[in-house]
């Protein structure tokens, strides 16, 4: 009997994730993305430059992730 694994995987649109001005938003969203509990996040237009890559992945409590400005792949 073969064994079957649930991977949650989620993807967004995010729109300038790094964006100072959005601090609120910014908190609103990465405690969202938390809570939807996924294994795997996707994320679209984080416009997150080479300085913001290691925060974003601390506020979004990943154990790994993979970014560019364009886009980031994130396990949590």
């Amino acid at each position: 009997r073969e064994k079957s694994t649930v991977i949650k995987i989620g993807s967004l649109n995010c729109r300038s994730l790094s964006s100072s001005s959005n601090i609120n938003n910014r908190h609103h969203l990465t405690n969202f993305l938390r809570s939807q509990k996924c294994d795997i996040l996707t994320l679209q237009k984080p416009h997150a430059s080479l300085e913001y890559q290691p925060a974003l992945s601390k506020v979004l409590k990943s154990h790994s992730g993979c970014w560019s400005y364009y886009c980031g792949i994130v396990s949590l």
